[in-house]
């Protein structure tokens, strides 16, 4: 039961994140399109082109979390390259000391910091566990969960997101 408690819960984080990041972007995709032309890591003219591949990407993984079965390997491994690319573009703003903010989450104002690599990188780590374990018990993706796992891996996993989504606020505090 480990497992399968495990792979719903990360399943759950996964979901929500992506969730939460889309609904940001879609709110405001001009201003997701200029941070990545703020990250300044492609030419300006292909801001627009990536900002509506990466939309693409979260819908296709919050949809495969959403139909599990033999989605969810694919949806842990296109987040687990997203957030991959995440990490490497906020490493990147920091190297070259670019003051942006991250709009990970929707506009933001505040600027990209080591806590936003870290909450990446968290999340990372998440995705790369969905893709461990979907591989090795094929099984899980076809069982229903009982109502009460779901409701309570549920309930860890969105208060689990929300901390780790203010990662880099808690970082701050202990500065």
């Amino acid at each position: 039961m480990e497992k399968p408690f495990l792979l719903l819960f990360l399943r759950y984080v996964i979901g929500f994140v992506f969730i939460f990041s889309l609904y940001g972007k879609l709110k405001n995709i001009p201003s997701f399109i200029q941070t990545i032309t703020n990250f300044r890591f492609f030419p300006q003219k292909f801001s627009k082109p990536l900002a509506y591949l990466f939309l693409t990407g979260e819908v296709s993984v919050v949809v495969s979390m959403l139909i599990g079965i033999n989605l969810l390997f694919w949806g842990f491994l296109i987040a687990s390259l997203m957030f991959l690319a995440f990490s490497i573009a906020l490493t990147s703003v920091l190297v070259q000391n670019i003051r942006t903010s991250c709009n990970c989450f929707g506009p933001d104002e505040k600027d990209v910091s080591v806590g936003h690599v870290v909450r990446s990188l968290g999340f990372l780590i998440c995705g790369v566990l969905g893709i461990v374990i979907t591989t090795h018990i094929h099984q899980y993706t076809l069982l229903q969960p009982e109502f009460f796992l779901i409701v309570t891996t549920g309930s860890v996993s969105i208060a689990f997101v929300i901390v780790w989504m203010n990662v880099t606020e808690i970082i701050k505090l202990f500065q």
